[in-house]
């Protein structure tokens, strides 16, 4: 699964959720219900390479700032 492939899977999940985090992650799980095992072993394996990617001092840096408001 490409990055973009991705996030047009997240995408998907975010129609019709507006800003509810709940609703569009079970939106996600409709979506990702649909796909076959091979395409959801690629999903997590995208998530985890981008989980791990985001896991940086910057973005922590970034949260706590943002948290400290």
């Amino acid at each position: 699964m490409t990055e973009e492939q991705f996030w047009k899977l997240i995408e998907e999940s975010r129609r019709g959720a507006t800003t509810d985090v709940d609703a569009q992650g079970e939106q996600l799980l409709t979506v990702l219900s649909k796909l076959n095992d091979d395409d959801l072993i690629e999903y997590d394996r995208r998530l985890t390479e981008l989980q791990f990617k985001a896991y940086s001092w910057d973005l922590w840096l970034a949260a706590m700032l943002l948290n400290a408001r």
